[in-house]
């Protein structure tokens, strides 16, 4: 059984076991990592870029395939996780843990 702060870590701990690094501290990858409590298993249910501009932030992300992109300016980050905790779909039975959203590989927010 996964503790977690296992489930918490593990997309951190890829990010570093691949050597990612992001080079521009103005712009980041989003990513909702989810849970899935029957399989087991995290994966990536969702990524956007997020730049940060002089006094507010735009998010590009994609809906779904063949879908076009869309663009969300915000004011604070924290417009950011309201907006993508208000999506559904990123919740299952609500016995799995979070989801988490991570900025490149540091955990910014989670659900639970």
């Amino acid at each position: 059984n996964i503790s977690n702060e296992e489930i918490k870590n593990a997309y951190n701990k890829k990010w570093k076991d691949y050597g990612i690094t992001m080079e521009n501290s103005n712009v980041s990858l989003i990513s909702v990592v989810l849970h899935d409590n029957y399989d087991n298993v995290l994966f990536v249910g969702h990524a956007g870029i997020l730049i940060k501009l002089d006094d507010y932030y735009m998010f590009f992300l994609i809906i779904a395939f063949l879908q076009p992109y869309q663009v969300t300016i915000f004011k604070e980050k924290e417009e950011l996780k309201e907006m993508l905790f208000n999506r559904q779909e990123y919740f299952g039975d609500k016995t799995e843990e979070g989801p988490f959203i991570y900025e490149n590989d540091k955990l910014i927010y989670s659900y639970k």
